[in-house]
């Protein structure tokens, strides 16, 4: 089978069953969008045919694994990439009550917060702040600017 019959095969296959986004799979593949074009037209496919959800399984899969990824401090746009979940997970994310630290750069914010209390626990207890900063794994500075707040 030559490498270019390959090649349409595994378009036409993400093109009906892959959720991410056309151009993700286009770059990955190499493959321009006037040649896709074509063989989606020789193939007699339409864009309704176009798989863009996740099935109920392979979602609530990778939905779950966004959540730990996001619990346990990563970034929600890291834990994104990392599982391929679409962008969609922001608003599940909201839904299910999971408040993100810093935007989407940031980890959950329960997470943030105990962090930030255990540092100013740390503080009162007679460590510097870049000796509790150092325990906590955050800058000694935020330690500082945050003790009159709270």
């Amino acid at each position: 089978m030559s490498s270019d019959k390959r090649l349409r095969e595994r378009y036409v296959e993400a093109y009906l069953h892959d959720a991410r986004p056309m151009s993700v799979i286009l770059k990955e593949l190499g493959v321009s969008k006037a040649t896709a074009k074509v063989w989606r037209q020789a193939e007699g496919l339409s864009r309704g045919q176009r798989q863009r959800g996740l099935t109920e399984d392979k979602f609530t899969d990778q939905y779950q694994k966004v959540v730990a990824l996001v619990e346990s401090g990563q970034s929600a746009y890291s834990a994104l990439k990392e599982t391929g979940f679409p962008q969609t997970a922001y608003r599940y994310l909201a839904q299910d009550g999971i408040e993100l630290a810093n935007i989407s750069r940031g980890g959950a914010m329960q997470r943030e917060r105990d962090r930030i209390a255990k540092d100013l626990k740390l503080v009162e207890a007679g460590k510097s702040y870049k000796q509790a900063g150092q325990v906590v794994n955050r800058c000694a500075e935020n330690g500082k600017n945050e003790a009159p707040w709270v």
